[in-house]
């Protein structure tokens, strides 16, 4: 039987006085030698080992869409705020945005309008990094992303996700061949809540959790939303994903809710939106039809009065304007007495005015 190398490295330095280094290798020649002494599978010179992640295993991995995930302190970093100049650029900008955006979704009058901005702005940029290349290293890949977000267009969406029904409809968006991207977009806003903001980095970091936790990326949702609840400890969203994340559950009752959300909804702008349409229909009608009044009643012929009555300004055009003359007469003809006392016939007001 061949002696294990360790056990023949304890032994040497146990009886001999030789130098530790040349003993080391003396003996660690010998344990190859004793091993395998087959030059065809253990050269002496040893054999190369191959580089990491190139291995078959590796290559089929990769293959397969399966990635390295990186340590819990890597997955924390790509949701850390931003340092430096660009957290000052972006402080100012967040300065900015809230001495707009704040009053108006205070006063609630205008909170509907900041929603379709909100939404409007956020999908303006989720299309801009969809269309960007992939790019696979991590550190890479975020300050990609960083360059593709402006700071004012960062401002205006994490003010408006601090509206509770704007962040349902943004969380509607997790599922589908944009969800990654969809993460993409909030762990980049999770970025810009930077220093006097960092409260209101728990939006995009729950919405971050909420993706990921419906894509299957559990590691991922558990980091976002445990940061989210660092950030604000009384989010309640937050609280509940992290629970039931935290519990195995499955999001599929979670996502079937946000579908019939987003599906009234559609239902309800169409009606809208029909209603307005014949709204407007009817108020164009309604303005063509007062336009045409006057020329109508210029159309109407006065009633024929006083001298009209004896033929007198007669307007009537057409074979109507000789009718007179189809008229049986009397004994003095057209322009007899008779003729005459026939035009007077009426009484009345009419017949006295005409006589007037």
């Amino acid at each position: 039987m061949y002696e294990p190398t360790f056990a023949l490295q304890l032994r040497g330095l146990g009886e001999s006085t030789e130098d530790p280094v040349r003993l080391s290798s003396r003996h660690s020649r010998s344990a190859r030698e004793n091993c395998c002494p087959d030059a065809r599978c253990c050269p002496p010179e040893g054999t190369p080992l191959a580089a990491p992640g190139t291995s078959v295993m590796a290559a089929a991995a990769a293959y397969a869409g399966i990635q390295v995930r990186g340590s819990l302190r890597q997955m924390e970093a790509r949701l850390a705020p931003l340092t430096g100049p660009p957290a000052e650029e972006q402080e100012r900008a967040l300065d900015a945005a809230a001495v707009d955006l704040v009053p108006r979704i205070l006063r609630g009058t205008d909170c509907e309008t900041v929603r379709e901005e909100t939404m409007g702005l956020a999908r303006l940029v989720l299309d801009r990094l969809h269309a960007a290349p992939p790019n696979p290293r991590r550190p890479e890949a975020d300050a990609q992303d960083d360059a593709l977000l402006a700071h004012d267009e960062a401002a205006a969406i994490i003010l408006g996700l601090q509206d509770r029904t704007t962040r349902d409809q943004a969380a509607e968006w997790m599922e589908g061949p944009l969800a990654p991207t969809v993460l993409r977009l909030w762990r980049a806003l999770a970025r810009r809540c930077v220093s006097s903001y960092a409260e209101h980095a728990a939006a995009p970091l729950t919405l971050a959790g909420w993706v990921a936790w419906s894509t299957g990326d559990q590691p991922e949702a558990r980091v976002a939303l445990s940061r989210a609840l660092a950030a604000d400890p009384e989010y309640l969203f937050a609280q509940l994903l992290h629970r039931a994340c935290n519990e195995g559950m499955d999001p599929e009752p979670l996502r079937r809710c946000l579908r019939r959300e987003r599906a009234d909804r559609a239902v309800h702008a169409a009606a809208h939106a029909e209603a307005d349409r014949v709204g407007g229909a009817d108020a164009e009608g309604g303005a063509r039809g007062v336009q045409q009044a006057p020329r109508v009643r210029r159309r109407r012929r006065p009633p024929l009065t006083g001298a009209a009555e004896a033929g007198e300004g007669n307007r009537t055009a057409g074979p109507l304007r000789n009718a007179g003359s189809l008229r049986p007469t009397g004994p003095g003809g057209a322009n007899g007495p008779a003729g005459k006392a026939r035009a007077r016939r009426r009484s009345g007001p009419r017949g006295a005015r005409g006589r007037q």
